[in-house]
């Protein structure tokens, strides 16, 4: 089926001299095009002429001589969209790398081994990630919401390279690919965490949203070569309708984000995050073992428990004392 819909592409500005117009991607990467250079372009999907692209400038712009960039810089074009998950799996076959697949409302399921794709979600696309799958290398998800589950140890095992932009992601997601980035996502659970950092070597968050009963990011991984797994988190938003406790930790709330050095070591960067109260603050080394990686956070190193810079001290009973 065919429908009008708004694609990943931001219109920056406009040169009238020149014929030339600058493009954005959700991704943040600019690329300068000229008006004949569309002849033949692929956005969404969809080929796009030069005629097209004259025409829905004029349109927006009105007088080329006096280009402005439209309140909402958002291009609009017609692309066909996948309504099946039979669908789905033909596109990825056919699909060339960096073609962009485009998802109508629906429940689908990803294939191991996809790689080299830009998956596009609409109002009501699900992907069922409560199962387990491998191999994808180089894929782009876009406004998709992922149905998760709450059960530990699934996602896109062996995976490298993933990107997720305006996310949706409801229950506990395993980040097991190598390299991962968060992009203004949205993670919802409030039974469990919303995400286990688990293998995953460097992972990002950026202006994501954490809805939760007390639990959030887990910053953990079982591997023993103590290799470091570098976290960023930046101007992301921690709510909790409560707070909530670790096995660790009796007569303290967990942290926005939780620490173990049980495998590998942790460098953690943080900034600009607003937290709940609900929590007891933004980060919390929940516990340290002697022969754990080394943790590094904002640029100190830290041999013990900690929270938010302090350390602390641990009784028998499991409560702590915050060292001022």
């Amino acid at each position: 089926m065919f429908e009008t819909r708004q694609i990943s592409y931001i219109v920056n500005g406009y040169n009238d001299i020149f014929g030339r117009f600058t493009l954005e991607n959700r991704a943040g990467e600019e690329v300068t095009m000229f008006v004949e250079d569309f002849d033949g372009f692929v956005i969404g999907g969809v080929e796009v002429s030069e005629a097209v692209m004259t025409a829905w400038l004029a349109e927006n712009h009105g007088n080329l001589e006096t280009i402005e960039v439209t309140e909402d810089n958002v291009l609009i074009v017609e692309g066909e969209v996948v309504t099946s998950n039979e669908e789905f799996v033909d596109a990825i076959n056919e699909a060339v790398p960096g073609d962009t697949i485009l998802l109508g409302a629906g429940t689908y399921t990803v294939p191991s081994g996809t790689k080299d794709l830009i998956i596009m979600g609409s109002v009501g696309t699900v992907i069922d990630l409560t199962g387990t799958n491998s191999g994808l290398n180089n894929v782009t998800f876009i406004g998709v919401t992922f149905d998760c589950g709450n059960s530990i140890y699934h996602g896109y095992i062996h995976s490298d390279n993933l990107i997720f932009i305006d996310c949706t992601f409801n229950g506990l997601f395993f980040s097991y690919a190598a390299n991962i980035v968060f992009d203004n996502c949205t993670f919802n659970n409030l039974d469990d965490f919303c995400i286990w950092t688990y293998s995953s070597k460097n992972i990002e968050f950026t202006d994501c949203v954490f809805n939760t009963a007390g639990k959030a990011i887990l910053i953990y991984n079982e591997d023993s070569n103590h290799d470091v797994n570098t976290i960023s988190v930046t101007g992301c938003t921690f709510n909790a309708t409560t707070g909530a406790k670790s096995s660790k930790i009796a007569n303290q709330n967990c942290a926005a984000i939780e620490i173990d050095n049980l495998g590998d070591g942790v460098n953690l960067t943080t900034s600009n995050n607003k937290i709940s109260d609900n929590f007891s603050g933004e980060w919390r080394i929940k516990v340290y073992y002697e022969n754990g990686g080394k943790i590094t956070i904002n640029n100190v190193v830290y041999t013990t428990i900690a929270l938010d810079g302090k350390t602390m001290t641990i009784d028998e009973n499991g409560n702590v004392t915050v060292n001022e």
